[in-house]
């Protein structure tokens, strides 16, 4: 059961979800009651826009296992909750059991956090959330120095006179990326899907190409060198490459890629890219109540730490807008809600591409989006989001408010 465990989970990543889905209702057959099988099977149909059988997979886990954590955190994000619904007091039983571990304490109170909001006891919302993300802080040992000295090395680097750049056109390669980045939350996996539903591009979600290119490179040493710029681009490209679709056009939407924007148009100077920006207490706070599988975003499990690192982001930003003026558009999510066509429009002009209808009707587009926006983009465009860090400014500390 491990080794096909393991299996579901290689094919889910390639994003082979018909193989995933067999491996997982074979392990189903073996043992009836492998609960996070049905868990994983809940997850691919979120992924997959099928809400209904999300919900089923989730409560057969958590039926099976009664204190199973996670069950209860993504059957939490898939429904709405409603007053005295005996789903709170059988997570507020597992958070309140001496037996109950530090990680799935953790979890529970992510999905306490979730269900008390839908409920309005906004009080009790903030307090579950703040401790999901204090706990999941201290369990990945989160060190804000860290990230500040990276800010700096890559600011002073692109800052001083970096003139290393390719002059190749992408065109020896068959694919292309169109690069979309910006703070987590702040509607990369919308904009995704606004533009992969043109017939001419393949959504790519969120591909770790330029992090793997980088480690492979040994970046803090060579970055600074002609060679490398060179040889990061081939990498990319490469990997890039090896994507299975027909359609040269490939979106990548890593948000922590805007890290690297200017090693990304220095290198591949004829791509596009575009940052996607919504307003900042909104991203703030929608980065903090939300709980991140991957152990990479370690500053986004404070209040604090989540200001300090979006007023680093906001400045590195803006070295970028000054460094390529005219290669970056700016997405503003809260305008796309409000002007839903003319934003597409310009999006997809500024891409190169002739105006598709079906990019208005991204909610009905089918495919694969693993990321915590997977439900919202199954639905037509709405407006308000934006505001719901507003029930909680008694909570929030002033200067998250400027």
């Amino acid at each position: 059961i491990i080794i096909n465990s393991n299996l579901a989970s290689v094919y889910r990543v390639q994003g082979n979800i018909i193989e995933a889905k067999k491996i997982l209702k074979k392990i189903i057959n073996l043992n009836p009651n492998a609960y996070m099988a049905y868990n994983s099977l809940g997850s691919i149909s979120i992924e997959n826009g099928d809400k209904d059988n999300a919900i089923s997979y989730f409560k057969k886990a958590i039926e099976i296992n009664l204190k199973y954590a996670d069950g209860y955190r993504k059957l939490s994000n898939t429904i709405k909750l409603k007053k005295d619904d005996q789903l709170i007091t059988k997570m507020e039983n597992i958070y309140n059991d001496k037996a109950t571990d530090n990680e799935n304490k953790m979890l529970i109170s992510f999905a306490l956090g979730k269900a008390f909001s839908d409920i309005k006891n906004y009080k009790l919302a903030f307090r579950y959330y703040e401790i999901g993300n204090q706990m999941r802080k201290n369990l990945l040992g989160y060190d804000s120095k860290k990230d500040k000295n990276k800010f700096q090395f890559i600011k002073t680097t692109f800052n001083n006179d970096f003139k290393n750049s390719v002059k190749k056109k992408n065109s020896v390669f068959l694919k292309i990326p169109i690069f979309i980045l910006g703070m987590p939350r702040s509607g990369t996996t919308l904009t995704e899907q606004i533009i992969s539903s043109h017939s001419r591009v393949y959504g790519g979600g969120e591909l770790s190409f330029v992090s793997q290119s980088l480690v492979e490179l040994d970046w803090e040493r060579n970055i600074t060198n002609q060679k490398f710029i060179e040889d990061f681009r081939l990498s990319y490209l490469k990997k890039l490459s090896k994507i299975k679709t027909s359609k040269a056009l490939i979106t990548d939407k890593m948000p922590g890629n805007f890290l690297w924007a200017g090693l990304i148009l220095n290198s591949m100077p004829d791509i596009k890219i575009v940052h996607t920006k919504r307003n900042a207490q909104a991203t703030m706070w929608s980065i903090f109540k939300t709980y991140f599988t991957a152990d990479g975003n370690g500053w986004a499990y404070n209040i604090n730490d989540i200001y300090k690192y979006y007023r680093m982001y906001e400045e590195l930003m803006e070295c970028w807008y000054k460094k390529y003026p005219k290669k970056i558009y700016i997405l503003d999510y809260e305008k796309l809600t409000t002007n839903q066509e003319k934003i597409s429009r310009e999006l997809i002009n500024f891409i190169g591409l002739d105006w598709e209808d079906q990019c208005l009707e991204f909610h009905q587009t089918k495919r694969t989006v693993r990321t915590a926006s997977a439900s919202q983009v199954r639905q037509k465009m709405y407006q308000g989001s934006s505001d719901e860090w507003m029930k909680y400014q008694n909570f929030l500390p002033d200067y998250f408010k400027s």
